[in-house]
């Protein structure tokens, strides 16, 4: 008789760590939910296209020395920055003279 006694309060202390888990185990479904319907809108996007091949010979060369595509991408970044200079320059001026 005393053995029902004490698994009925061995299952009243393991409550809150079966409340626990059950909580663990819904949060892990949402991510897992998440990461389905994430998957599911990338693969709805095209594919990627195969990317050009090297060109070979002198200029194949030369880009080796001189990676030309980095120092455009460079460039790109340093004129970007210099633009957004300029604009948060002159917001700020108006500022001033609000």
């Amino acid at each position: 008789m005393l053995g029902i006694f004490e698994s009925i309060g061995t299952g009243i202390l393991d409550l809150p760590f079966v409340l626990i888990n059950l909580v663990v185990a819904l949060v892990n479904a949402v991510i897992a939910a998440f990461a389905a319907i994430g998957a599911a809108a990338l693969s709805l996007l095209p594919g990627f296209p195969s990317p050009p091949s090297a060109p070979g010979g002198v200029v194949g060369a030369l880009l080796w020395f001189f990676p030309l595509g980095t120092v455009l991408s460079f460039f790109g970044l340093m004129v970007t920055a210099w633009v957004a200079f300029l604009g948060v320059k002159a917001a700020l001026n108006w500022a001033r003279v609000l």
